[in-house]
């Protein structure tokens, strides 16, 4: 049983030197800003989280960092949650009633 812990102990560190790459952290704020973007309250987040994730894409070209899709959603997220918050307020302009 000591020896099957060891080779699974043995694997992983394989593993991880195969990964090697470090997760790009811009990225993954990007992605939580984004999610945050998503309420229509935040309309900071989603900003925020549209500039972190062109960030963390630049640097991942230059680093060769993982977490590109990250960087991309966390993008689209912002994008999204900052259409949510403009639609939002527009709503809340529009006059009401008769």
């Amino acid at each position: 049983m000591a020896d099957d812990m060891q080779v699974e102990v043995g694997q992983h560190q394989v593993a991880e030197k195969t990964e090697g790459r470090a997760l790009n952290m811009k990225a993954v704020w990007s992605v939580i800003l984004g999610i945050l973007g998503l309420t229509g309250i935040l309309f900071a987040a989603a900003i925020i989280a549209i500039f972190l994730g062109r960030s963390a894409n630049e640097e991942i070209g230059s680093t060769g960092a993982r977490g590109e899709g990250l960087a991309r959603t966390g993008i689209v997220l912002g994008w999204t949650g900052l259409g949510i918050s403009l639609l939002l307020i527009g709503l809340l302009l529009i006059p009401g009633g008769s």
